[in-house]
């Protein structure tokens, strides 16, 4: 392998992990390079390689969504998870730290994990909203989700009976969300 030998004798302070890693980095370059897909020429430069984050990135959301059409993709998740009970309280005229809450119950810690997460990858995938909190992820009977105006609850069925949030806002409105029927069991 003439080019390793090369590469050491000319930084011969290079230990043997940098030297693999500035190694497969030139051959990733060099790779790279020839392919007329990934290379980019600026004006008096040689060609530069893209990286593929920008080769391969999702389109960014032409406007802004409002709290309201947050809260509703996160039901809306929520429902396509099998969340049972989901709710929509509108907070706007009792607190101004947030503007609405979405509480759904799951079965178990299993389903409460999948409900949070799908609930996050889809605001964060098609909405753009950034995550600022996870709370109870790790007990799974209560898990959190603050997103800034619209803060998500999953509950596991005591929990939501036990801290009865519902009860707690009762001065909010409920916006009106429809569940998705569940689908029908056919018998052969």
């Amino acid at each position: 392998m003439p080019g390793r030998r090369r590469a050491a004798r000319l930084n011969p302070n290079l230990k043997a992990g940098r030297i693999v890693l500035f190694l497969s980095t030139l051959n990733y370059r060099r790779h790279n390079a020839l392919s007329p897909g990934l290379v980019r020429r600026r004006k008096g430069r040689h060609p530069e390689v893209n990286p593929i984050s920008e080769l391969v990135s999702a389109p960014a959301p032409l406007t802004h969504p409002t709290s309201l059409e947050i809260a509703l993709a996160a039901a809306r998740a929520a429902d396509d998870n099998r969340g049972r009970d989901i709710q929509i309280l509108d907070l706007r005229e009792l607190t101004p730290i947030f503007d609405y809450f979405v509480i759904a119950t799951g079965n178990s810690g299993r389903q409460l994990h999948a409900l949070a997460d799908e609930t996050e990858h889809v605001l964060t995938r098609d909405l753009g909203q950034k995550r600022l909190g996870i709370e109870g992820y790790q007990r799974s009977s209560w898990i959190l989700l603050d997103f800034g105006d619209v803060v998500v609850h999953f509950f596991d069925p005591e929990a939501r009976d036990y801290y009865a949030l519902e009860q707690l806002w009762c001065q909010a409105k409920r916006v009106p969300f429809e569940q998705a029927a569940p689908p029908l069991r056919t018998v052969r």
